[in-house]
């Protein structure tokens, strides 16, 4: 992988996860009953999906020119790619969902990332993804799993400390 990838490119994967650490971090520090809870969450997740969007473009397009990885010399025979059209679909679903608070909302993000990384992993085993790039998505993936997990896991909490204290959580109209 240090002969093939370019080093300036794990610098650049890196950075594409500073938005949903920020969006993570916005979350984190908001109080579970201001809106900004709600729309940072939603944020990070409609991030990691727009991020899932690039990279199927950017395989698409390689497929397009019909890359072949030089890399690559022992390659699977080609054959058709099993879920090519889940990552975008389910991106899109879930870029088309309205935000919620409901821990639910995290599932088409998830559900998209686990099949862009089945065909990933398709694509680099046939030669048409640059082994180096999986290698680095797959690094940067396991970043992203945990701000979806974590999404999930504060919108969980959010959903039973609503529920235990409801009182607390009720907008007052009177000025």
């Amino acid at each position: 992988m240090t002969k093939t990838s370019p080093k300036v490119f794990s610098i650049f994967m890196m950075l594409t996860t500073l938005p949903s650490f920020y969006f993570g971090y916005t979350m984190i520090t908001a109080d579970y009953n201001t809106p900004e809870f709600s729309s940072s969450a939603n944020a990070g997740l409609n991030y990691i999906n727009a991020k899932n969007l690039l990279f199927f473009s950017c395989l698409s397009l390689l497929q397009k020119f019909k890359f072949n990885s030089p890399s690559a010399k022992h390659t699977l025979p080609r054959l058709g790619m099993f879920g090519m059209f889940a990552p975008p679909l389910l991106s899109t679903l879930a870029l088309c969902l309205p935000p919620s608070d409901n821990k639910l909302i995290v599932l088409p993000t998830f559900l998209s990332d686990v099949s862009m990384l089945v065909v990933e992993a398709q694509a680099a085993n046939y030669g048409l993804y640059p082994f180096w790039l999986y290698s680095y998505r797959h690094y940067i993936r396991f970043l992203d799993w945990v701000i979806i997990g974590s999404t999930f896991f504060a919108l969980r909490n959010l959903k039973k400390r609503v529920d235990s204290h409801p009182h607390e959580f009720t907008i007052s109209t009177a000025s």
